[in-house]
């Protein structure tokens, strides 16, 4: 499904209101109380989550609304005339705050894929009544310093240098870029099914190389690492635990930062976990718990010193290993009674 999006605002074109076409596919009710937000990672689009749709699907019926979107000018989602060239994080979170708007969802849990963390915790941070609770695949909170998305900025500009393959901007990628780029996400010895290669080959040359360079610069520079301890909504992590784009170092410092947030761990998954355990995250995300403000990690009058993390609450809740905060019985006043006074007691012992 596509919509014409209005932009609110764009530094190059001023406060005009100039469309944006913006793709999306829709699983599940269309009344559900709460809507999943799935936003794909760069170069990618919401074919990334397939193969996990899929799975969710034979776990059982959608009992939330799914919304997985193409970020502007990936997959199917294209800029307004007056809006080429527009592909910086922010532009990309106005998309989808109209999106939602256009949709008529109030509120949203997030879950995103590899660079797409960016955009989520974007979200979380400029919007917090928007967001309900996020969950980062593959993600982190900075990607400045990260060598393999470096790497893949270096030679996506290499391939505009004199005598190259492609020279000019509005042509895509070289089919040895889509190779390397492939290769260094998924687990050695990993044989994705041939569709899967296809697709992935296929959302990533259909991009030009302008688009793919400004909107990778855009992402790297983003950098809201000192804003984490303001993410106000439940947070969960997804590492697989043979990632090589994402480190464990930067992993963990995420989960550190971020108040109350959950860390999961895939094994024999490398950065493409939807694509290599679709499986396992399919369940992860069954079990995403979809939290109102109101949930006992965020307040409700818990004493919370210096030297305790929010984590702590969570831990005791004795949750398994894939469920997000996904305790039946943690609203009961009983429960939340008896885990005050084991969070108090822990606590007073720092």
């Amino acid at each position: 499904m596509r919509l014409l999006l209005q932009c609110k605002h764009c530094a190059e074109c001023g406060w005009r209101r100039t469309g944006s076409t913006i793709s999306f596919a829709e699983a599940g009710p269309a009344d559900a109380d709460l809507a999943l937000l799935y936003i794909h990672g760069w170069g990618e689009s919401w074919r990334v989550w397939q193969r996990t749709l899929l799975e969710q699907r034979k776990i059982g019926p959608f009992k939330k609304r799914i919304v997985a979107v193409d970020l502007r000018d990936f997959g199917n989602s294209k800029s307004g005339d007056r809006l080429q060239g527009c592909n910086s994080v922010g532009h990309m979170a106005d998309d989808l705050i109209a999106l939602l708007d256009e949709l008529k969802l109030e509120r949203v849990a997030v879950v995103t894929h590899s660079l797409g963390s960016i955009l989520g915790l974007q979200l979380a941070l400029e919007h917090p009544a928007r967001i309900a609770s996020l969950l980062l695949v593959s993600g982190e909170s900075t990607f400045s310093g990260n060598e393999t998305i470096g790497d893949w900025n270096l030679a996506l500009l290499a391939l505009s240098d004199e005598g190259s393959v492609a020279r000019a901007a509005d042509q895509p990628v070289t089919s040895d870029y889509v190779e390397a780029w492939m290769k260094c996400r998924f687990v050695e010895g990993f044989k994705p099914p041939g569709w899967c290669s296809e697709m992935l080959q296929h959302d990533l040359r259909r991009v030009c190389r302008s688009v793919l360079t400004k909107s990778l610069q855009s992402l790297m520079e983003h950098d809201v690492d000192s804003e984490l301890c303001f993410v106000s909504c439940p947070t969960t992590i997804v590492r697989g635990e043979l990632d090589n784009v994402s480190s464990s170092k930067d992993q963990q410092h995420l989960m550190d930062a971020i108040p109350h947030a959950l860390l999961a761990k895939v094994p024999y998954a490398a950065n493409f976990i939807p694509i290599e355990q679709p499986e396992r995250l399919a369940r992860i995300l069954q079990n995403y718990a979809m939290v109102q403000e109101e949930h006992f990690v965020v307040g409700d009058g818990f004493k919370i010193t210096q030297q305790g993390h929010l984590q702590k609450i969570a831990e005791l809740a004795n949750l398994d290993g894939d469920c997000f905060l996904g305790n039946a019985d943690y609203n009961h006043p009983e429960f939340k009674s008896a885990l005050e006074n084991q969070v108090n007691s822990q606590h007073s012992s720092l």
